[in-house]
C-alpha cells in the first residue's frame, strides 16, 4: 500500500512529530510511505510578500492544493494521512484528496477544527465556549496568538468550513482518548467516523522492578515548562511533600517559559534534593525513568494521550496525574497510579504521601503497569490497527 502522510513540521517538535515520524518508520517496513509537509522554517525565512501571499491563503491554499494535485501524480498514494493542517496546509489539503477520490485519515492530535488555538484553552485554562459553534469568543479573547484580527480570520476560516461541510470529505478521524471523542461529536463530527485509536510506545522487552527503596525513588517530570502544564503545582507540592520524605529527589525534563522560575525554584531552595535536566532525549531521558519512583502529570489543560505517560508505563512507573481530560481513562485509580484535583498542590500531596507509604504495593503496581503497556500500548499492535484502518477505508472507499 502506498500511504501519503501531510502534516505540517515545526521549530519545536512535540507530540505530534514523534507520532508521524513513529508511523512513517513502522509503515515503511511493509509500506510504501511519502511524506507532504509545509516546514515553520519557510515561515520565519520568508519575505513580507511572501508571508502576505500565504496568510491571505489561510482559508484555502490554491498554491498548496495545486502542489498536492502533483504529488499525487508522482506517489500514486492508496490513502492519506493528514495530520495538523493549520497554518500552512490549510482545508485545501481535503480538497485535493477528494478531487482524486483518494480516501483521507486524519489523526486529531488538537481541537483545531473547533478553537482558534486547537487547545481548548485560555487563560491557561480549560475553555470550551467555542464548541457550540459561536467563534466569537475566541475573537473577543484574541485566542490565536493574541491577536484580535489573526482570531477573525482562523475564525472565518472554521466558520467558513464547517458551513462548506469541509470536514465530511475526511473518511474517518483517529481520536486519541475517548474523551476527545466526546467533544468532537459534540462540536459536529459524526460518531460514525470517528475511530479510538490512542498513541504507542515501543515497551522495553523486559520488565524493570524500579528503584531498590521506595523512600529514596526519585519523582520524575517530563513535559513542557509552562503554566497549563501545571509545573508550578508540582514545585509546591513538592516542597511540602519533602518534609515528609526528604530523600526523594524531583527530576524535571523539559523546557518552556517558566524555565527562569523553575531555576529560581531551586536556587531558592537548595535543601530540596530538585534536579533540572532541560530537555532530554533517548537514552538519557530513559535512564530517568529506569530509576523513577513516580512520574507526575499535573496538567491544567485538556490532555488526550501524553507519550510521556506511556514512556513511563513501559517501564513500569505508576503515574500520578490530574484528573482531567483524557488522563483518567490511562491512570487507572489505585491500579496503575493516582489521580488529583487538577490546580491542586493540597491534593497533590495528599496522593503523594498516598504512593510512598507502602512500597509492596508499589511493587505490584509497577508490574500491572508494565503489563498495561505491553497489552494496550505496544506500537507494533497499534500499527497493525493502523493498517487495519487503511484497509477499511481502500476498501469502502
Amino acid at each position: 500500500m502506498k500511504v501519503l502522510l501531510v502534516h505540517n513540521r515545526y521549530r519545536e517538535p512535540g507530540g505530534e512529530e514523534h507520532a508521524i515520524s513513529q508511523l512513517e518508520g513502522l509503515l515503511a517496513r511493509s509500506h510504501s510511505v511519502s511524506r507532504f509537509e509545509k516546514r515553520s522554517e519557510d515561515w520565519f525565512g520568508a519575505t513580507g510578500w511572501q508571508k502576505a501571499k500565504q496568510a491571505i491563503q489561510v482559508p484555502f491554499s490554491r498554491t498548496v492544493y495545486q502542489e498536492l494535485r502533483q504529488c499525487f501524480e508522482r506517489v500514486k498514494p492508496d490513502v492519506v494521512h493528514v495530520h495538523n493542517i493549520f497554518p500552512f496546509q490549510t482545508p485545501s489539503v481535503y480538497y485535493a484528496a477528494a478531487s482524486k477520490r483518494i480516501p483521507i485519515v486524519q489523526t486529531l492530535h488538537n481541537f483545531r477544527h473547533f478553537c482558534l488555538n486547537g487547545l481548548l484553552l485560555r487563560d491557561a485554562k480549560p475553555c470550551e465556549l467555542c464548541l457550540g459553534g459561536n467563534l466569537m469568543h475566541g475573537i473577543v479573547h484574541r485566542c490565536y496568538q493574541g491577536d484580535r484580527v489573526k482570531s477573525g480570520l482562523m475564525a472565518s476560516t472554521l466558520f467558513s468550513h464547517r458551513i462548506l461541510g469541509t470536514w465530511n470529505k475526511v473518511d474517518r478521524f483517529i481520536v486519541l482518548s475517548q474523551f476527545s471523542q466526546r467533544l468532537f461529536e459534540k462540536a459536529g463530527l459524526s460518531s460514525k467516523k470517528c475511530v479510538l485509536l490512542r498513541n504507542a510506545v515501543s515497551v522495553p522487552p523486559a520488565f524493570n522492578p524500579g528503584p531498590q527503596n521506595l523512600k529514596t525513588a526519585p519523582l520524575i517530570y517530563i513535559g513542557r515548562l509552562s503554566a497549563e502544564k501545571g509545573i508550578k503545582i508540582l514545585l509546591e507540592a513538592y516542597k511540602q511533600i519533602s518534609t515528609f520524605h526528604p530523600a526523594v529527589p524531583l527530576d524535571v525534563i523539559g523546557d518552556g517559559p517558566l524555565k527562569i522560575e523553575v531555576e529560581s525554584f531551586r536556587k531558592n531552595n537548595p535543601s530540596l534534593l530538585l534536579r533540572v535536566h532541560g530537555p532530554l532525549y533517548g537514552e538519557d531521558k530513559d535512564r530517568l525513568l529506569r530509576k523513577a519512583g513516580y512520574l507526575v502529570f499535573p496538567s491544567e489543560c485538556y490532555e488526550n494521550c501524553p507519550y510521556s505517560v506511556l514512556e513511563a508505563f513501559g517501564y513500569g512507573v505508576p503515574v500520578i496525574a490530574s484528573s482531567l481530560g483524557g488522563l483518567p481513562e490511562l491512570v487507572q485509580e489505585g491500579r496503575l497510579g493516582y489521580l488529583f484535583k487538577p490546580g491542586s498542590a493540597e491534593d497533590l500531596v495528599q496522593q503523594l504521601r498516598k504512593a510512598y507509604s507502602d512500597e509492596p504495593y508499589w511493587r505490584d503496581m509497577r508490574k500491572q503497569v508494565y503489563d498495561e503497556a505491553c497489552q494496550n500500548f505496544e506500537e507494533k499492535k497499534w500499527i497493525q490497527k493502523v493498517e487495519d484502518l487503511y484497509a477499511n477505508v481502500t476498501s469502502t472507499g
